[in-house]
């Protein structure tokens, strides 16, 4: 339905699981946003550059910014945090004829078709 992808761009944020304790955001989330972006579109990574932070004063990142682009082109852009006191959970796939946006907390698909 979107034709050519364009960029895949996720959110992935909210308050600190006390659970975790042997990884960080990376590991125990990103990963997750990666894998459903390479499903999504049926295109493996081509580069990746990131940015992580560690603002809580634990021992593992609690925030990574990840930047990437996939084999037929899409940019994508990954924002993952345990900062965040609003939990979110969204991918928006933009393509060329519109615009999925999906709330997994919320199985939520919503389409915006270009005009």
């Amino acid at each position: 339905e979107l034709g050519d992808v364009y960029q895949v761009t996720t959110r992935r944020q909210g308050p600190f699981p006390a659970r975790i304790a042997d990884v960080g955001v990376v590991k125990d989330l990103g990963t997750h946003d990666i894998d459903l972006t390479a499903w999504v579109t049926q295109q493996s990574y081509t580069s990746v550059a990131a940015r992580t932070a560690y603002k809580s004063g634990r021992q593992h990142e609690d925030l990574v910014a990840v930047v990437g682009q996939l084999s037929g082109g899409a940019v994508t852009s990954h924002l993952v945090n345990w900062l965040s006191p609003l939990k979110e959970r969204v991918t928006i796939i933009t393509g060329e004829r519109g615009t999925f946006v999906a709330d997994t907390l919320t199985a939520d698909l919503t389409f915006y078709a270009n005009g």
